[in-house]
């Protein structure tokens, strides 16, 4: 007689809690890393030829590259595009390169997203606002493309070892109760089955 597959405990609790969302990673970043997508990094600028240029720089360099002509349109791509990097104009129409960072690090989910501001004002009071008021890094409008390489790497990596650290913090937190009690469900179901299977 044949013996009845029953799927694993692992399978069972996988099955019950598989719908439960992590409440500090979004879907969108589940679904990228669980299929390598590419880093995908967001460029803000009111010059389309500057997004070319960039695209000309980054384009074979396995990055995802996203486009919004203004501060409102970045602001509101954000869920959109789930940006790991942000290239950001500082002098733009609307709501300026400073204001968008402001109001980005402002926002809890977007904190952690890295902001290179690119400028064309170069002395170092200028700069240092840049910084204080939350960018990460700045380069200049006369674009090295070495430079960019590596400030945009740069970047990214930081990005990913923050993303790893949130990660294991998250694998590390204790399950909430209705996720236990689903788990415990599982495993007394899955229990009761494997008693009734016929061996031969």
């Amino acid at each position: 007689m044949a013996i009845a597959h029953l799927p694993s405990v692992k399978t069972a609790i996988v099955s019950v809690i598989g719908n439960f969302d992590s409440p500090t990673v979004s879907t969108a970043r589940q679904a990228r890393q669980a299929v390598m997508i590419l880093p995908s990094i967001l460029i803000v600028d009111d010059e389309p030829n500057n997004f070319d240029v960039v695209e000309a720089l980054l384009g074979d360099h396995n990055y995802e590259l996203n486009y919004a002509a203004n501060g409102e349109d970045a602001i509101a791509s954000l869920d959109v595009y789930h940006p790991d990097l942000i290239l950001l104009d500082v002098m733009m129409p609307g709501l300026d390169g400073v204001q968008v960072c402001q109001k980005i690090k402002a926002m809890e989910q977007w904190q952690a997203v890295p902001i290179i501001m690119v400028t064309a004002v170069s002395t170092k009071e200028d700069l240092s606002y840049c910084l204080q008021t939350g960018a990460d890094d700045f380069i200049s409008k006369l674009i090295n493309a070495l430079e960019l390489r590596a400030r945009v790497g740069s970047m990214l990596r930081i990005k990913r070892q923050y993303d790893a650290l949130q990660t294991a913090s998250n694998v590390r937190k204790p399950w909430k109760p209705k996720e236990l009690s689903c788990c415990r469900a599982a495993i007394s179901n899955w229990s009761k089955k494997s008693k009734t299977v016929p061996w031969p």
